[in-house]
């Protein structure tokens, strides 16, 4: 894994590809569909996963470690 400025920047490309993910599947249906369907990925997932992501990078920010974020299934979440 990735530790302090390699963390952050894997962050911000993997929020930047899912915003763009995000946006294809909001302007066109059909993706959106395909998307759903493939890959198992709802829009209020993606929404989440970005906001979730966008969390972990203030708290790297901020010193943190970039633990935590609940929410994620088994196993998932916590401090360490």
């Amino acid at each position: 894994w990735a530790t302090g400025e390699d963390t952050a920047r894997y962050m911000r490309k993997q929020i930047s590809e899912l915003e763009r993910l995000l946006k294809m599947m909001k302007k066109s249906s059909p993706v959106e569909m395909r998307i759903s369907w493939k890959y198992k990925i709802r829009i209020a997932s993606l929404e989440k996963m970005i906001e979730q992501l966008k969390e972990q990078l203030d708290n790297i920010r901020e010193g943190g470690n970039g633990g935590g974020g609940g929410g994620r299934g088994p196993g998932g979440g916590g401090r360490g």
